[in-house]
């Protein structure tokens, strides 16, 4: 947590940073009876509050009298999503903050939605906390299907997993070279995440320190893996030979 001091006149609705992280969530929403979700404390409505106490963690709870909640003050240097202050409108803010709440839990979602790709997603997720992408390379950006002899098929055309999940699209029955369908929603997921606004705007050093930057950051590997790769994509030539070599496999 990091420390922050916000003061509030009596007569007054909303929260006035006076120091610290502006970018601060206060935990029991806007107003009378709402629910527990965050939102930004310069706009929560405080009605009379009263006593304060601080956790051992340092993070400040005060009893927010008239809205009859008791309100916990959270202010994480090292998440995007609460130092995200990209959008000038506060529809566009929140408009920003959804797309990217929503494309975290896409990515949880379909990553844990089938057994053996929420192995490989469990798998990667350890290595890339260790600040390390070789298991994003060798399992995500790279499938090899273990339960028929596909070495031969691998070796004349290609085992990177974006370009097999965009040929074996559509193909039925699904060839076993193919990469789970599991896997290639949770590939599709990550990209979404990538391309969010407060994904996009985030900088060190929470983007260094924030889990799901680091995460998605890392899938980023998957893309410069092989220029060769990228032709079974680009040729007209090579991904017709791809599908069909898919659809006799």
């Amino acid at each position: 947590a990091s420390t922050a001091v916000f003061v509030k006149q009596n007569v007054e609705d909303l929260v006035q940073s006076v120091a610290g992280i502006t970018g601060i969530f206060a935990r029991g929403g806007a107003g009378r009876g709402s629910a527990t979700a965050p939102s930004r404390a310069s706009r929560t409505p405080l009605d009379r509050p009263g006593a304060c106490v601080v956790s051992s963690e340092g993070e400040p709870y005060f009893a927010d009298v008239w809205n009859q909640q008791v309100r916990k003050v959270s202010g994480l240097l090292v998440s995007c999503l609460h130092v995200y202050s990209g959008s000038a409108s506060e529809d566009a803010f929140d408009a920003d903050i959804a797309a990217y709440t929503s494309a975290v839990a896409g990515v949880v979602r379909e990553c844990e939605a089938e057994g053996r790709t929420k192995a490989v997603y469990e798998a990667v997720q350890e290595d890339v906390r260790g600040r390390s992408v070789e298991k994003m390379r060798s399992q995500i950006c790279q499938f090899e299907d273990t339960t028929s002899d596909s070495t031969d098929f691998y070796g004349n055309f290609t085992n990177n997993t974006i370009v097999l999940c965009s040929a074996c699209k559509d193909l039925s029955p699904r060839p076993s070279v193919c990469p789970w369908e599991s896997m290639c929603a949770c590939r599709s997921a990550m990209t979404e995440l990538l391309q969010t606004k407060v994904y996009r705007d985030c900088r060190t050093p929470n983007s260094y320190h924030d889990e799901w930057h680091t995460f998605a950051s890392s899938y980023i590997a998957c893309w410069g893996s092989s220029l060769t790769d990228a032709k079974w994509l680009t040729d007209a030539a090579k991904l017709a030979s791809l599908r069909q070599a898919l659809q006799s496999y």
